[in-house]
């Protein structure tokens, strides 16, 4: 409005109490500044001045405060009672009682800011509650309670470059307590509704220009409400608010603002934008690497698999497949710091269902080999039994070794080992066992112990070759282990490096393989010296007690098993029930134990063990109990049991893709398609076209190569039958003789 003796008017409001009135602060002028309160309803008609309309009424004003004092802002507090009035050059706050007469000066004065006041706005659903501003940069935002205002309920304090150019309470009862400060182009949300603690920061709202003004629709009055004629409009639009802009646009402004996200169905990647900025967020269950993360999801681990990055390429060969595997393992103890020399012999936990499924790909690897080499090994009968099976449906230990057979012997023959001090037993029936279980190779004992050795292994090696009756070549084994760890230190002690615990815990393993490679070389059956066993004995047991690194028995430790299975294995050699310490040992492999069952036990105990590591595998979802039964019925079930438990169904398409079922296994071939369904659509999902593509090129090159070799008899062979019988190809090795490799 017009000015009073020259001056200008700095703020306005519009009393809410019974008065009727309002308050107008004005300034500009040393000799008017003041501020001027008038009763508009009920104040007398007064002198008159020109107006556009002709001649006004000039109404005088009921109060005067803040005498010769610039006034920049101003609020009515506690529904009308008290006025709040903000100065201009001292930056102070002024409260007025209207109810007290005789009297013109302020109850409560406090400097509040450094600079002018630039605006007080009272809370709404507080009417005692004001917050003050100033438009000085860092200047903050200050809330005061009318009735204690020796200090501020709270600051929300501004960074280097921001001023405040308004604020505003919100009027929603929902949102009570909120204040919205305009920070440059920016809109932030505050919760000052919490006593005695910092106002937090709720939300933040971006605009296109500069924030002049921020006003929220006013809420319901507490006399009136919509059914008595009182406004109903508050109730349209509670979370918008008018924003005036510095290029003087006007604009509607939701206080809450959408954010659009979305999820890449390819890799799991989480797309989104708020305000101008858009981020793209990789969760740790979608990990685009090749190296497995700790909890990583299932999905995300049949993705990184069919990704197509690791070196050794997907496919649907068992070979590459196997390099992948290896891969995993090695990326994933490579930066463990308790396994610093990748021996794995000093306690690193390893994935259990890597190794099981490495186990299981060997196997399949192994089996398609045989099946398809008949005419290339024709020359090694006399180092190797003809290979029984048909494939893999037929290549289970428990076929192989004719169980269900009711003849109680199979030509076994039973020997006492002179080393061991036990009984052995052999056919060629458990020969070709032992071949599926990948202890009986080519070139015998030795290449099997080399195989595990050159994935650091040597306390496998070493078990091996204890079982096989060879204990010179198991503590040759334990001592080229020793020799590897104690090279590794001796490398970086010569590099500079300082000696870590890890380090340490590596030199004291070596010593415990040396120790017990001196136990197995000074063990002797009992029945040739009493005293001496007996001297050995104790000696070995104090060895399992005392070393740490034996005494603990951490499940899927790669290696340490194997070294306390040495001695457990020697300790109970010849009792009736001294092997069940190393068959029922989870902490050992089971292909393992399945040889070491063949060799030592009868054949109705055998058959027993077998039954119970099936029944345990389907209970489990342990894959490596296919060794055991083969991709007949029994092993499609384990595998429907291993699908339930991990959801796993990218190893179920692979591993059943690679057999043609009998077409009586009405339930079976459902089972099957079923698997390869659900993985196709897995990899549509993810738009994984490459690897679907890749899959299923080889998937059809391996079905045709078994349909061009494989018979169309399924029955098993005659009981006794030792002839070989080409059935499948392993990819890799060719079908025919002029290609195989």
């Amino acid at each position: 409005g017009g000015g009073v003796g020259g001056g200008g008017t700095g703020s306005v409001g519009y009393g809410a109490g019974g008065y009727g009135g309002g308050g107008g602060g004005v300034g500009g002028s040393d000799r008017e500044c003041c501020c001027l309160v008038w009763d508009i309803e009920a104040q007398r008609q007064g002198t008159t001045v020109k107006g556009s309309a002709g001649q006004v009424p000039l109404r005088a004003p009921l109060l005067r405060f803040a005498p010769n004092t610039a006034v920049s802002s101003l609020s009515w507090l506690s529904s009308g009672n008290l006025l709040a009035v903000g100065t201009q050059n001292q930056g102070a706050v002024q409260v007025y009682d209207l109810r007290v007469s005789g009297t013109v000066a302020p109850i409560k004065s406090i400097y509040a800011h450094s600079d002018a006041i630039a605006g007080i706005e009272t809370d709404p659903f507080r009417p005692h509650v004001f917050a003050t501003f100033g438009r000085g940069a860092k200047e903050p935002v200050k809330i005061w309670d009318a009735r204690r205002m020796d200090a501020s309920l709270g600051e929300i304090k501004m960074g280097e470059a921001e001023t405040v150019s308004a604020v505003a309470w919100s009027t929603h009862p929902a949102r009570s307590g909120t204040l919205t400060l305009a920070v440059g182009d920016a809109l932030k949300m505050f919760d000052t509704s919490v006593s005695g603690s910092r106002p937090a920061l709720t939300g933040m709202r971006q605009c296109p220009a500069s924030v002049q003004s921020v006003a929220f629709q006013p809420g319901v009055m507490d006399h009136g409400s919509a059914n008595d004629g009182g406004d109903a409009s508050a109730e349209f639009y509670p979370h918008r608010m008018l924003v005036v802009q510095g290029d003087g646009a006007v604009s509607d402004v939701g206080t809450y603002q959408a954010a659009p996200m979305d999820i890449s169905k390819r890799d799991g990647r989480i797309g989104f934008c708020l305000g101008r900025s858009a981020w793209i967020q990789i969760p740790s269950t979608m990990d685009t690497s090749r190296t497995r993360t700790p909890k990583e999801d299932v999905s995300a681990t049949m993705m990184r698999r069919a990704r197509l990055l690791h070196s050794a390429g997907y496919s649907m060969e068992a070979g590459p497949y196997l390099d992948m595997l290896a891969e995993e393992k090695k990326t994933a103890s490579s930066g463990s710091r308790s396994d610093p020399f990748g021996t794995a012999g000093a306690g690193v936990l390893d994935d259990p269902k890597n190794e099981e499924l490495s186990q299981l790909w060997r196997w399949i690897e192994r089996v398609e080999f045989l099946s398809s080499e008949r005419d290339d090994t024709a020359a090694m009968a006399d180092e190797l039994s003809p290979w029984p099976a048909k494939g893999l449906i037929d290549a289970g230990v428990y076929k192989l070794l004719r169980m269900d057979s009711q003849n109680s012997t199979r030509g076994d023959t039973s020997t006492q080992s002179d080393t061991l001090g036990c009984d052995v037993y052999d056919s060629p029936l458990r020969r070709a066992a032992l071949n599926a279980c990948g202890l009986l190779g080519k070139f015998g004992l030795r290449d099997i112990l080399a195989e595990s050795e050159s994935r650091g292994n040597f306390e496998r090696s070493a078990a091996l070759a204890v079982f096989h009756g060879d204990l010179g070549a198991a503590v040759a084994a334990l001592q080229r282990g020793a020799d590897r760890i104690r090279l590794k230190l001796a490398e970086e002690k010569e590099r500079g490096q300082v000696p870590t615990q890890a380090g340490l815990s590596s030199a004291q393993y070596a010593e415990t393989l040396q120790l017990v490679g001196m136990c197995i070389a000074g063990f002797r059956p009992s029945s040739n010296d009493a005293s001496g066993a007996a001297v050995w004995r104790q000696s070995c047991e104090g060895l399992l007690q005392q070393r740490q690194d034996l005494r603990n028995k951490k499940e899927h430790t790669p290696s340490v098993p194997y070294l306390r299975a040495v001695c457990v294995f020697l300790l109970n050699i010849g009792k009736s029930d001294g092997l069940d310490k190393i068959l029922y040992d989870d902490t050992l492999g089971l292909s393992d134990r399945v040889a070491c069952a063949s060799m030592f036990l009868s054949r109705p105990a055998l058959r027993e063990y077998l039954a119970s590591c099936i029944t345990q595998c389907q209970e489990t979802g342990n894959l490596e109990g296919i060794i055991i039964t083969g991709l007949d019925r029994r092993g499609l079930l384990l595998l429907q049991s291993y699908v339930d438990i991990f959801s796993d169904v990218q190893t179920a398409a692979l591993i059943s893709s690679r057999v043609i079922l009998p077409a009586e296994w009405v339930k079976e071939r459902q089972m099957c398609s079923e698997w390869l369904d659900s993985y196709r659509d897995l990899m549509n999902t993810f738009s994984m076209w490459q690897s679907r593509a890749v899959f299923d090129v080889g998937r059809a090159e391996l079905l045709r190569s078994l349909k061009d070799m494989q018979a169309d008899d399924f029955a098993p062979l005659p009981a006794g039958s030792t002839s070989r019988v080409v059935s499948q190809g392993r990819r890799g090795y060719s079908s025919t003789p002029q290609g195989r490799a």
